[in-house]
């Protein structure tokens, strides 16, 4: 008979060592983003800072990434008066970017290395958190390890991860409000504290992402309930954009829709519904190929060299892109299926519906190349489609379990060669770019700025 201290019959035991298992699972999804993050930054942040001289249209690698700004980004991360602080989007940004990397600075560390080692450090808490996602409300372990392996092998992580915007800081926040959905269905609850913490977190980092507090809130508490957790925070978060002027000098107004911010507006360049459904879908998942365009949000700007997927079809780089697509495409269907069948639906599966109908919905509206936004959605798809293989049983689990076990290398693979392949593109264009003459003065497009543009062009 076993003895009753031995570990392998004692749940004390069994419960650390599972706990153990967990924190390792935690500690090593973001070690592993961190690493790839920093690894793919480090060697082409060069080429992504501001160039002094350069107006903000004629940066040389502004632009050139689906309308990224690298330039201004990294600007805004080193200079405490850059021209593009924008308080009304972004008043947390001040305090988990430009005051790190200052302090970073401080001790001595070159400013871009900084920058690169708070971008991945970004890349690595939403790659953590995603884990987090997937232990607390998928059952099966070998699913956990390939639905974190498929968010690290998307062509969203890929690219962001390794190019100096803040989209994986964005995706850190909603994958932090997902997490405090998940943590509150297992305790059936929600703390109102947490419930006013999400809604700061999702609106401080993006403003347009407080959608994901509001679903938060919906999906545990009563409108009165909501009210009072959406008017709390709403009085931090203006605390935050006042706050931030301690950091940083802000150089726009409270509530900024100029003309320019206009043009993203239903932009005929993003095409229809069904178009945006699969960059939003598909290419944020599985790369397609890359071609170039025109400047989306002014068709009168000659920049015929920017770098975009927007019109590309689905598996456009050849038969395994186009297998990968198809295989997606039924791993959304089957979980679609077994979701909607499920009996009783938990508040986070209502939370992940509600995350994705939103930003679908959003981008509907706003947006030209939304592979930029690829980071805000390509997390909820993989846990939507994790809770629904999570559902399966018998030979339809192990059918889908070996799937993944095919799908996941081959993605990460096939992303990651042709997001390499397009570094050389990027290059090219960037060096061309340095050709160009200098402007004098750098001038952001203000609404004076485009008007001037407009009557120069009506002459």
């Amino acid at each position: 008979m076993n003895s009753p201290h031995d570990p392998g019959q004692n749940p004390t035991g069994q419960a650390e060592g599972a706990l153990g298992a967990r924190v390792a699972f935690l500690f090593l999804s973001f070690v592993v983003a961190f690493g790839a993050s920093f690894s793919i930054l480090l060697p082409r942040i060069e080429a992504q800072v501001w160039v002094p001289g350069y107006d903000w249209l004629h940066q040389p690698a502004n632009e050139i990434w689906f309308e990224s700004d690298p330039p201004m980004v990294h600007d805004s991360l080193v200079n405490r008066a850059a021209e593009w602080q924008k308080p009304n989007r972004h008043p947390l940004y001040p305090f988990v970017g430009l005051f790190v990397v200052k302090l970073l600075s401080a001790g001595g560390m070159e400013e871009s290395l900084a920058v690169c080692l708070t971008l991945a450090f970004g890349a690595g808490c939403a790659s953590a958190l995603m884990a987090l996602n997937l232990l607390l409300m998928v059952r099966d372990k070998l699913l956990c390890l390939l639905m974190q392996a498929l968010f690290l092998g998307s062509s969203s992580f890929l690219f962001w991860a390794g190019v100096c915007e803040r989209f994986v800081i964005s995706s850190a926040s909603i994958l932090a409000v997902s997490a405090i959905a998940a943590i509150s269905t297992r305790k059936r609850e929600l703390n109102y504290g947490a419930a006013v913490a999400a809604n700061v977190i999702a609106a401080a980092i993006t403003i347009t992402n407080w959608m994901f507090g509001l679903f938060l809130s919906v999906c545990f508490y009563r409108p009165r309930r909501i009210y009072a957790a959406l008017r709390d925070s709403f009085l931090i978060v203006t605390a935050l954009w006042f706050l931030q002027g301690l950091v940083v000098t802000p150089n726009e107004h409270f509530l900024m829709l100029d003309k320019w911010n206009q043009r993203f507006i239903l932009n005929p360049y993003a095409g229809d519904i069904s178009d945006k459904a699969r960059a939003l879908v598909e290419h944020s998942i599985v790369i397609p190929k890359i071609h170039t365009y025109n400047f989306a949000v002014d068709e009168s700007i000659d920049a015929t060299g920017l770098l975009g997927v927007q019109h590309s079809p689905a598996g456009s780089t050849g038969t395994v892109g186009l297998t990968l697509v198809i295989v997606w495409t039924c791993l959304l269907f089957v979980s679609s299926i077994t979701w909607w069948r499920k009996r009783e639906k938990t508040p986070f599966d209502h939370f992940i519906l509600l995350g994705l109908a939103g930003q679908l919905l959003l981008h509907m509206v706003y947006g030209t190349e939304l592979f930029l936004y690829g980071m805000h959605l390509a997390p909820l798809l993989i846990i939507y489609v994790a809770l629904g293989v999570d559902e399966l049983r018998r030979f339809s689990r192990r059918a889908a379990l070996m799937v993944l076990c095919l799908f996941v290398p081959v993605l990460g693979w096939h992303n990651l060669s042709h997001l390499r392949a397009a570094e050389a593109l990027f290059l090219e264009r960037y060096h061309l770019n340095l050709q160009v003459a200098p402007s004098a003065e750098a001038e952001l497009p203000t609404d004076n700025s485009l008007k001037s543009t407009e009557a120069q062009e009506q002459e």
